[in-house]
């Protein structure tokens, strides 16, 4: 916003002066057909806007001062008062006025060369001309400059004869208006104009880098391609237009590419225009017609390219008579979009608009003030009016950028959000499932000892056996029951989504082995094994989860079991300075030195199994502020060592 606000100011400070820097007033003096008495005008101060209805015209003519002063002049001159600016002066003529001017004073002309070529005399005295006036299309040279001449009257009264011919375009030829004034307002006229130039080419050429740029770096947004060849094409009209900078530039640049570029430029100017529209109005312009435009538009430049311009210069009327025509749809199809949708209602869309009808509006002035001779800008409000639209659709640009950008931020921000949601929940999800895993793979112990103790008791109810054994028998059944129900309440905890607390009770590591040896030694008679327990103190002090510890020797004493027959497995503990050391240990097959690495990752296992066992033992030990390490020889054996804090009592 700070930039939009930046560019707000540089177009108020432009206008500023544009409009007001460099006032030169001017006024279009009485005449008579061919004279102007001039005696009494304030050239201190004005410029002298004289109009082509100044001038008497001898048509299909060219006669020189020494013509005029010797009386070999063969038709009566045409008094031109009244006459339209686009009336039919033929292919070639000269025109004719006298003016009456005080003496002694330097004077000064400022015009555009006569249509398409033009040859000055001023007092008998032949400036150079403008391209080579002649009777045919062979013997004409055509050129079109704008010229600045100074001359001092030696006599009461001041000759201009200006010579002409068109055998190269299709519209008519001619003089236009041209400024007479004192040397020193001719001066500073130029100087205004030729200022003026070289800011309005400043605006579009920087304008045109910018914009590219930006498309360059957004290549996605179309927009600022063809509004940064929109600028260029502007400042092109600005060199080969009115003050024909151009020829400054290239003073020997063909009159027919000269004219050429002129016609091309507008050519691509409504077509990029148009484009852009499309790219920040989008979906308001059929396609259809859009392609039908850029058809006409492509076909015309062809026929500039390919075609004299005699014939090309034709067709202009009927192309511009089409650009009005896709115009008028082009203003109902973007009032019924904003109409429509409110997402081409923002701030920049009303500044497009604003811009093209101050454009308009301007253009439409200006040729009515030049028509009516009361033009008081130099070179002002058409192209005044082009840098507004340049300035206002760099805002409008802007603005939708910086809005775009918020939005894309504000959706960069949901998305990272949204991402550490999912994050969140995949990591709860993930936890959930663990969770359910271990649990499915803690139930199957107790379910295997509860089936193993009601087998023995079974048989030794059959047998009529039944003695303390049995008791024992029963009451371990009813223990794995009671851990079970305990998991099941687990499991219910976290489908209604209750925190998991880990709950930590005094326990004896000592007796935790004789429990877990006694507990397990059923299932170890399977596989004829024995496990004995030493331990190097008869009471060892633990703070911890009594299940959790319990069923994690269960699990090492399963897993020694399966990989170890006709053996002992050896349950120690010991007493070190920060901590109670237990390890189960077996001479059996031993563990692939390729899965040591990763034994505690979930989903590893050496003998097809789940690869939850050890990954819960390990999650269980660290859970307890300990931890378990493996030491294991391929067919020697493997030692599980448990460290867990040791309380002293």
């Amino acid at each position: 916003m700070n930039t939009a606000m930046f560019l707000v100011l540089i177009l108020v400070v432009f206008l500023l002066f544009s409009l007001f820097s460099g006032h030169i007033k001017q006024e279009t003096p009485h005449t008579e057909p061919g004279y102007a008495d001039l005696t009494g005008f304030d050239f201190s101060n004005k410029l002298a806007y004289l109009l082509h209805t100044s001038f008497l015209y001898y048509k299909n003519a060219y006669y020189t001062p020494e013509d005029f002063k010797t009386g070999n002049v063969a038709q009566q001159g045409i008094d031109l008062t009244g006459v339209d600016v686009r009336f039919n002066p033929g292919s070639y003529g000269t025109y004719r006025m006298v003016l009456k001017l005080p003496m002694k004073e330097s004077y000064g002309i400022s015009a555009y060369s006569a249509m398409y070529s033009q040859r000055l005399y001023i007092n008998g005295k032949e400036y150079p001309s403008t391209g080579i006036p002649g009777t045919t299309t062979d013997t004409t040279i055509p050129k079109s400059n704008h010229y600045t001449i100074y001359f001092t009257p030696e006599q009461e009264q001041t000759e201009i004869i200006i010579q002409f011919a068109n055998f190269c375009h299709a519209d008519y030829g001619g003089v236009l208006p041209l400024y007479l004034g004192s040397q020193q307002m001719i001066t500073a006229r130029d100087a205004v104009v030729q200022q003026r130039i070289h800011i309005f080419l400043g605006c579009t050429v920087t304008s045109f880098l910018f914009f590219l740029g930006l498309f360059l770096f957004f290549s996605k947004r179309r927009a600022f391609l063809w509004f940064s060849i929109a600028c260029f094409t502007i400042g092109v009209r600005i060199l080969v237009v009115d003050e024909k900078v151009i020829m400054l530039l290239i003073p020997n640049l063909p009159w027919e590419l000269s004219i050429g570029l002129e016609y091309l430029s507008l050519i691509v100017l409504v077509l990029t225009f148009l484009f852009y529209i499309n790219s920040m109005f989008t979906g308001a312009l059929h396609k259809t017609t859009l392609w039908a435009f850029g058809v006409v538009c492509t076909l015309y430049a062809l026929a500039v390219l390919v075609l004299p311009a005699v014939i090309y210069t034709g067709f202009m009327l009927w192309f511009q008579l089409i650009a009005a025509l896709f115009g008028i749809y082009v203003a109902a199809a973007l009032i019924y979009n904003v109409a429509r949708k409110k997402e081409n209602r923002h701030t920049e869309h009303l500044l497009i608009f604003t811009g093209v009808l101050i454009f308009i509006t301007l253009s439409i002035l200006d040729i009515q003030l030049h028509r009516s001779g009361m033009n008081f800008l130099m070179l002002g409000l058409s192209e005044t009016g082009m840098i507004i639209f340049i300035f206002v659709n760099m805002l409008a640009l802007v603005l939708q950028f910086s809005r775009t950008e918020a939005e894309l931020d504000t959706a960069r921000r949901n998305e990272l959000q949204m991402q550490e949601t999912n994050r969140l929940l995949d990591r709860m999800s993930r936890m959930k499932s663990d969770f359910l895993a271990d649990i499915s793979h803690e139930m199957r112990t107790p379910l295997t000892v509860i089936a193993s103790y009601a087998g023995l008791t079974t048989l030794q109810i059959r047998k009529n056996a039944v003695d303390k054994n049995t008791l024992d028998n029963l009451e371990t059944i009813k223990r794995e029951a009671i851990r079970l129900a305990g998991l099941v309440e687990q499991l219910k905890d976290v489908a209604m989504e209750k925190d998991r607390q880990l709950v930590l009770t005094g326990a004896d590591a000592v007796s935790l082995l004789r429990e877990a040896a006694e507990f397990c030694s059923p299932i170890c008679l399977k596989n004829n094994n024995r496990i004995t327990v030493n331990a190097n103190s008869s009471c060892i002090p633990l703070r911890v989860n009594t299940d959790s510890i319990f069923q994690t020797l269960i699990n090492l004493i399963i897993n020694a079991n399966r990989h170890t027959k006709d053996d002992i497995i050896q349950l120690t503990a010991q007493i070190q300075p920060l901590y109670a050391v237990i390890t189960v240990a077996d001479n059996g097959d031993g563990i692939d030195p390729k899965l040591l690495p990763k034994l505690f990752e979930r989903g590893v296992s050496g003998d097809g199994g789940t690869g939850l066992g050890l990954a819960i033992c390990k999650e269980v030990i660290e859970e307890h502020g300990g931890e378990i390490i493996v030491d294991s020889t391929r067919d020697k054996g493997t030692a599980f060592i448990i460290k867990l804090p040791y309380k002293n009592e």
